[in-house]
């Protein structure tokens, strides 16, 4: 069963999430792998209110994203 993939803006705090794809330009795409946020990547949502989002990933660092960068990353919920 395929799951369609959503844009990150519209996840919860709490969920655990896999990068499936970083629908960006060259520039930003670049500098998105730079900190980890690949596909395949799994990473949590600790907060998802305001201007920002807050990701941890599996590495356990935690960076806060704009509503516009988090826009451009699909992914899947994990369960």
């Amino acid at each position: 069963m395929a799951v369609n993939p959503v844009p990150l803006i519209f996840v919860r705090p709490g969920s655990r999430v896999r990068i499936v794809e970083l629908n960006a330009g060259f520039g930003l795409r670049r500098r998105l792998l730079q900190l980890g946020l690949a596909p395949g990547e799994v990473i949590e949502i600790i907060q998802n209110y305001g201007l920002v989002i807050i990701v941890r990933l599996a590495n356990g660092i935690t960076l806060a994203l704009s509503k516009g960068i988090a826009q451009k990353i699909y992914v899947e919920l994990l369960v």
